[in-house]
């Protein structure tokens, strides 16, 4: 993962060091900037690359612990493991299923993904319309008796799994279904169709809400401006945490270059203490501007 964390950074820092070279500082500052979305890409073209190329299609089954196949699995599991933490707000946008989709998963249109984890693309189908709540768990593994068994998941369409539930490998669950919050199947079980289960382990609710208040075009068929919004307030998502942190190095930077030739080294060294905790408050403050301008006042409503 190192190896990767070096290649992942090297064009990045290769295309500021040519900028601040060639061009001076303002051109190193406006290449920091640009390497911001360059770093997601190319980190996510890497991921893709070693997925395919080195790890290779992983399929279910029961294998020893000291074998290719069990290396391979762990590999890939160690790679998105250290990638939800490196790519974490990716994970709950339009842009986290194409992702998966290119990591093998089947990932059926307008179904969300969020903060999954334990996934092994390889061995999950989703369907259309579906919803996969925060930090829900959906595949994983059993080792026992120096052995591994890997299942995969089928999930249908327009069904939810709910916030930290958990989806066992070999476990299915069916159309227009639902696993709520915190609750899990039994190992191996099938959910049927047109059921809400809750529980662990889980059992059928007798009665759910049946009729809703929303459309089809609000829940699983958005507009085109929909679409467009989201992918927008998605990338706007994505980058903006990366663009403040720019901000703030490039400030600490130019600060540091300047005041060394201003002043004694000591009183630079000095400053630095001060000048961390003024750009961390300004960089919370720079958060706090984003809210109110981009996102104002939360009021309590039903959309």
């Amino acid at each position: 993962m190192g190896y990767l964390l070096i290649l992942a950074a090297a064009p990045v820092v290769a295309l500021v060091g040519v900028a601040l070279v060639y061009g001076g500082p303002w051109w190193g500052t406006a290449a920091a900037f640009i390497a911001v979305p360059l770093e997601v890409i190319w980190f996510v073209a890497l991921l893709v690359a070693v997925k395919r190329l080195c790890i290779g299609r992983v399929e279910a089954g029961v294998y020893p612990l000291e074998s290719t196949q069990y290396l391979r699995y762990w590999f890939l599991s160690y790679l998105l493991t250290n990638t939800r933490m490196l790519l974490l707000p990716v994970y709950a946008t339009v842009y986290l299923p194409p992702l998966l989709r290119w990591l093998g998963a089947s990932i059926g249109r307008d179904s969300e993904v969020s903060t999954v984890t334990h996934v092994t693309p390889d061995l999950l189908s989703v369907g259309e319309g579906c919803f996969l709540a925060d930090a829900c768990l959906v595949g994983g593994c059993r080792v026992h008796h120096g052995h591994i068994e890997i299942g995969g998941n089928r999930i249908g369409n327009k069904t939810f799994i709910g916030n930290s539930a958990v989806l066992p490998g070999g476990s299915d669950i069916g159309n227009d279904a639902l696993l709520g919050v915190l609750s899990t199947p039994k190992s191996g079980q099938t959910l049927p169709d047109n059921e809400r289960w809750l529980g662990a382990p889980a059992f059928v609710l007798p009665s759910t809400q049946k009729e809703l208040n929303f459309s089809d075009v609000q829940t699983y068929q958005p507009t085109r401006k929909a679409r467009r919004s989201r992918a927008i307030s998605d990338a706007i998502r994505i980058l903006l945490p990366g663009m403040i942190v720019t901000a703030a190095l490039t400030l600490f930077i130019t600060f540091l270059v300047f005041a060394g030739g201003w002043w004694p080294m000591w009183v630079v060294v000095a400053t630095v203490p001060l000048l961390a905790t003024v750009l961390a408050f300004a960089t919370i403050a720079s958060v706090a501007v984003v809210k109110r301008l981009l996102i104002g006042t939360f009021e309590p409503t039903v959309q």
